[in-house]
C-alpha cells in the first residue's frame, strides 16, 4: 500500500488505517500479536488507538513495540480510567497523566498524533487557549507528538446525538480555533454526513481521518444494503463490505480510513481491497443511487411518543429503559429522565403499545402512560 501525508501534517499514512479498539475485548487479547502483525505485515501502516480501549495500548507496546518504526501511532487523552468521576476530563493534568500512561503502555517515547477524545467547545472554554490545548501544543513543540487533533463522540443507539450530531454541529467552530492539526469523523458509504466540512477542511489542509466506514448505524442500514443489490456490481470474488471500503477509498479528501478487526483474515482482505484502489466514477454514481436514502419514501417524517414509566430511580435506570426500547423497535431516538418518570421516544412510525407495555415490563418497569405526536 502506498503512503501519503495526513493532510499538512506530513505524518506518513497508507489510505486504509487500523482501529484497535477491537483489542479492548478480552476473548481477543490471546491472538492480539497475531492480528496486530497481520496489520503490519499486510502493509497497514496507521494505527489508532485510545487509553478508553481496554488493553488496546499495553497489547501494541507489548507485541509491536519492536516494529515501531514501521507505522504512524495515534491515541487519544482525556481518559478518565479511575473509574471515579466523569469519564473525559479536559485539563492539562489529565492530559499530561494520559500521555505519560499511554507512552509507556505502547513503549513509545514518541506519537505521530494525540487526540482529545469526545470533545465539544463547552470542554475547553478557553478555546485555542485553553490550558490543555496550551499544553498539547508545548508537546509539539517539543517534538513529544508530531500533530494534535480532535475526535467526536458517537453516542449510542437511541440517543439524540447518535452517531454524528456532535462532529456536525463542532467541527468547523473547532477547527476554526487554528491549533488542531487534524480531525477523526464518522464518514462512509452508508453514513454520508460531513461531506462539506470534509471537503473544506481539506482543501486548507487539515488530515481527515474518517472511522465508522463500514459499520451499520441503524437497523435500516442493513435493509438499505439488501435493497442496495450490491452483490451485482462486484468484480468476481469481491464482497460488498470490500466493495464498500474501495467506495471509501475514493474519497480524495479523506487521508485515511480507520476499520478494526480481530479476525487476521478480514485484515488481509480488507488490505488486499485497498491495494485495488479506487472506484470508476460511474460505479460511485451507481453505488450512490442504490444507496441513497431519499428512495425511501417517508424518511423525514417522524413520531414522538412520550411515555411515563414509573420505577426509574437513576441514571442506570434511564440507561436500562433506553437500551431495551431501543433493542425492541427500530428508533430515531429515546431518551429517559428518572426526575420526570419520562421517556421520550422518536420512531418513524407509531410504537405497537401492547409490545412497548410488555418490553417496559420485562425491564422491570411500569408503563402507566402513553402520549403519541406526529
Amino acid at each position: 500500500m502506498e503512503t501519503a501525508g495526513l493532510g499538512r501534517t506530513g505524518i506518513p499514512v497508507t489510505p486504509l488505517g487500523y482501529g484497535a479498539m477491537e483489542l479492548r475485548v478480552p476473548k481477543n487479547h490471546e491472538n492480539a500479536e497475531e492480528i496486530l502483525n497481520t496489520v503490519l505485515d499486510s502493509g497497514i501502516r496507521y494505527i489508532d488507538t485510545s487509553p478508553d480501549y481496554g488493553m488496546s495500548e499495553e497489547l501494541i507496546g507489548r507485541y509491536i513495540g519492536h516494529r515501531r518504526k514501521e507505522y504512524s501511532l495515534a491515541t487519544k487523552c482525556a481518559c478518565n480510567l479511575s473509574g471515579e468521576g466523569p469519564a473525559h476530563i479536559f485539563t492539562r493534568s489529565q492530559f499530561e497523566k494520559n500521555i505519560h500512561e499511554s507512552m509507556r503502555r505502547l513503549k513509545t517515547e514518541h506519537l505521530e498524533l494525540l487526540q482529545i477524545h469526545c470533545v465539544t467547545p463547552a470542554d475547553l472554554p478557553g478555546r485555542q487557549n485553553d490550558d490543555a490545548v496550551r499544553y498539547l501544543e508545548e508537546l509539539k513543540k517539543t517534538g513529544v507528538v508530531d500533530a494534535i487533533g480532535i475526535s467526536f463522540k458517537n453516542g449510542s443507539l437511541g440517543q439524540e446525538m447518535y452517531p454524528t450530531k456532535h462532529q456536525e454541529a463542532y467541527t468547523m467552530e473547532m477547527m476554526g480555533w487554528g491549533v488542531f492539526d487534524t480531525v477523526q469523523m464518522v464518514w462512509g458509504p452508508l453514513t454520508r454526513v460531513s461531506e462539506k466540512e470534509i471537503g473544506l477542511l481539506s482543501a486548507e489542509g487539515y488530515g481527515i481521518i474518517a472511522r465508522g466506514v463500514l459499520k451499520k448505524y441503524f437497523p435500516e442500514d442493513e435493509r438499505r444494503l439488501e435493497r442496495a443489490r450490491l452483490f451485482e456490481l462486484c468484480e468476481e470474488g469481491e464482497t460488498v463490505p470490500e466493495l464498500l471500503l474501495r467506495y471509501a477509498l475514493s474519497n480524495p479528501h479523506v487521508s485515511v480510513r480507520i476499520v478494526g478487526s480481530a479476525d487476521p483474515q478480514h485484515i488481509r482482505q480488507n488490505a488486499l481491497a485497498a491495494e485495488k484502489g479506487k472506484l470508476p466514477e460511474n460505479m460511485l454514481k451507481e453505488i450512490d443511487r442504490r444507496l441513497s436514502p431519499d428512495q425511501e419514501k417517508g424518511r423525514d417524517q417522524t413520531v414522538k411518543t412520550v411515555l411515563n414509566v414509573e420505577g426509574m430511580m437513576c441514571h442506570n435506570c434511564e440507561r436500562h429503559v433506553n437500551e431495551a426500547i431501543a433493542k425492541a423497535f427500530e428508533v430515531e431516538s429515546v431518551e429517559s429522565d428518572c426526575r420526570t418518570n419520562t421517556t421520550v421516544v422518536v420512531s418513524k412510525a407509531p410504537l405497537d403499545k401492547e409490545k412497548l407495555s410488555k418490553v417496559i415490563a420485562d425491564a422491570d418497569y411500569e408503563l402507566k402512560g402513553i402520549t403519541e405526536e406526529s
